[in-house]
């Protein structure tokens, strides 16, 4: 988990310096992994629940709350000052990027829609769960009514950074048992994500392949944004580079 964040830590840098353009990684998670958002203490973590299910606990550069990394496709986005889409308002970033997500899901016969905030009232109130599929930002992908893909964006002065989880099955449910809560708070998380979020093995028969969906994506980035899409792996010098500053990110690993 902590590598993963370190590589697009690694990424973010190396666009902010001028030496990369747009970045987008997909990636998933070996092991599952719960990450924290900057501003979230490790306090709000079980740790025995997270050694029981072996389960790493790490820090995100980005704000929001926790995410139970399970079965799912995760995305980066790392845009320069040059880019267009840099100089957009946040809200405009989102929606640019929430619209790009929504036209690959289509090629795959799902509807999505954006949706609104939801009731601020409530929302306050399930947000001390402390889950990010607990809460919602403008422009969140849903289907049905359901939260199928969230999304935390931060920015820099020399770059924007947005990452999002699209589930695919129903693993990040455990989230609820990850938490320092009662079991009244737990069995209300639970219930609330089971009503408001969905996933792909829920909405499909068959589910995208991983090396598939990435390609997919690349293509209809071109497209919306007329741009070229270069494919590539990361250099030794990247993967050098986040083994370094993995350890920053780490907050509990079960192989200790």
């Amino acid at each position: 988990g902590e590598l993963n964040i370190a590589i697009y830590q690694t990424i973010a840098d190396n666009v902010s310096s001028g030496e990369f353009t747009t970045t987008i990684r997909f990636f998933n998670w070996n092991p599952f992994c719960l990450s924290l958002g900057k501003n979230q203490s490790i306090n709000d973590v079980n740790l025995e629940s997270c050694k029981k299910l072996k389960v790493d606990v790490i820090k995100r550069p980005t704000g929001g709350k926790a995410v139970f990394h399970a079965a799912e496709f995760t995305y980066s986005v790392i845009i320069p000052p040059a880019s267009k889409l840099f100089r957009k308002t946040i809200h405009e970033t989102y929606l640019l990027i929430a619209e790009w997500l929504s036209d690959g899901l289509a090629e795959y016969g799902l509807k999505a829609r954006l949706m609104p905030r939801l009731n601020l009232r409530h929302e306050k109130k399930i947000s001390r769960n402390s889950s990010c599929f607990s809460s919602t930002s403008d422009y969140e992908i849903t289907i049905n009514n359901k939260k199928l893909i969230g999304s935390a964006q931060r920015r820099w002065s020399g770059v924007v950074l947005q990452h999002g989880s699209l589930l695919i099955g129903n693993d990040y449910l455990k989230v609820a048992d990850l938490l320092n809560h009662s079991v009244e708070k737990r069995n209300e998380m639970l219930l609330y994500l089971k009503k408001k979020t969905t996933y792909l093995t829920e909405l499909m028969s068959e589910t995208p392949d991983f090396e598939e969906f990435p390609d997919l994506m690349g293509k209809f980035w071109k497209k919306k944004f007329q741009v070229d899409v270069i494919k590539g792996n990361l250099s030794r010098a990247e993967m050098n580079k986040a083994e370094e500053i993995r350890k920053k990110f780490e907050l509990f690993s079960n192989s200790k």
